[in-house]
């Protein structure tokens, strides 16, 4: 094979690499963590019925929000958004809720036409007739700056309330939306229709400022939204092994694996890149080990050791010459120096400290090969210094 050939081999295994990544990002995308079921109410989808969009803007806006799974447990919870329950309430769910309202907790449900449960009949909430698409109209001020005036309806039901309850929204003259008053302070506000939370319906007319506008009224901000009752499993539910390879995670696992298994097949390698082949027998010089030690160098990118390996062989060289042991300490090994030369012995400082500097760091070829021109003059200068400037006599290890 030609250097050419492996060029182009190389190339194409890694365009078919760029290539399998990007199918597969669109394909997690597809298989993401949020479905877009169109008339699912949970937080958890993204379609038109959904409640994601909600779920995610009070998160935004500084809410406390958490989705509530497996039971129904509010204890954590200031407002229990019950956002068209599909499962029907137990009575156990109900004194639940109950619990929470007399304890001061709010309620924001919504109904569907034909809907009658317990919760409704403990609140004193009857539902109407069905009155089909519009736009209702609040009949109190509900924000402090009364800006809720017109608010987008869609599948609507007519609901009224005993003496506890006044009407808030009406759509002519059916009320559509109640708000009770509990004993222990709680408030539960009962809406004809889920389109106003819903991903589709959130941002129409006035629909957004209406949510806040009830949620402005509670006595916190941890909002819950109620999941038992849109069959969503506990965040703990044990899953299968089956189910696991069907969801997104198993999925993005098997594609990853068929992206390296066809970036392996494409470019020839099994763990890496075949070494050339080589006469077992062949005896390695003395050449071919530096430039193994040099190849290995310059694969690993720590180039410091030979900035190390320059400044000790300068010592060595130094202190054969002077007699100078070369284990001391640069400070040491210059102080009994200064007898050369205080010119000389500041030459040999920088050049020491240069040598420390470049082993701590990552020198280039430039500074490397620089270096080595400056150890091999300074090596050159001691080597003709053979008595100290003043005379004296030599230091002996």
């Amino acid at each position: 094979m030609t250097p050419t050939k492996g060029l182009s081999s190389s190339r194409s295994a890694v365009v078919v690499m760029v290539l399998s990544i990007g199918i597969l990002a669109i394909l997690a995308l597809a298989f993401g963590s949020t479905t877009s079921t169109p008339n699912d109410p949970s937080s958890t989808t993204s379609g038109d019925s959904g409640t994601l969009a909600l779920y995610t803007w009070l998160d935004k806006l500084g809410y406390t929000v958490h989705r509530i799974s497996g039971a129904l447990d509010v204890s954590n919870t200031d407002t229990l958004m019950e956002i068209d329950p599909i499962v029907p309430l137990s009575d156990d769910d109900v004194n639940t809720i109950m619990a929470h309202l007399s304890g001061g907790g709010q309620l924001i449900v919504t109904v569907s036409p034909g809907m009658t449960d317990a919760l409704l009949n403990r609140l004193g909430v009857q539902t109407g007739v069905p009155l089909g698409n519009g736009t209702a109209h609040n009949t109190l001020p509900l924000d402090a700056a009364d800006r809720v005036h017109d608010i987008a309806v869609q599948q609507v039901v007519s609901v009224s309330g005993d003496s506890h309850s006044v009407a808030l929204l009406d759509e002519g003259s059916d009320p559509v939306a109640v708000a009770v008053t509990v004993a222990g302070g709680g408030r539960a506000y009962v809406i004809g229709s889920a389109y106003p939370m819903s991903n589709l319906g959130l941002r129409d007319n006035d629909d957004g400022p209406f949510v806040l506008a009830l949620l402005e009224r509670a006595r916190g901000g941890k909002v819950g939204f109620d999941e038992v009752h849109h069959n969503v499993a506990a965040p703990d539910q044990t899953l299968g092994v089956g189910q696991v390879f069907t969801g997104p995670l198993g999925l993005a696992t098997l594609g990853g694996g068929l992206v390296i298994l066809l970036f392996l097949g494409i470019g020839g390698r099994r763990l890496g890149r075949a070494m050339p082949r080589s006469d077992p027998s062949r005896v390695p010089s003395a050449t071919t080990y530096v430039r193994g030690v040099a190849h290995l160098i310059e694969r690993s990118r720590r180039r410091g050791g030979i900035a190390e390996r320059y400044r000790l062989e300068l010592k060595q060289r130094i202190g054969a010459v002077t007699g100078t042991s070369p284990q001391l300490d640069d400070g040491a090994f210059l102080t009994v120096l200064a007898p050369y030369g205080e010119a000389e012995t500041e030459r040999l400082r920088v050049l020491l400290e240069r040598c420390t500097t470049l082993a701590a760091a990552t020198p280039t070829d430039r500074q490397l090969v620089e270096l080595a021109r400056q150890v091999d003059q300074a090596e050159r200068e001691w080597a003709q210094q053979s008595q100290p400037a003043g005379g004296g006599a030599q230091w002996r290890p």
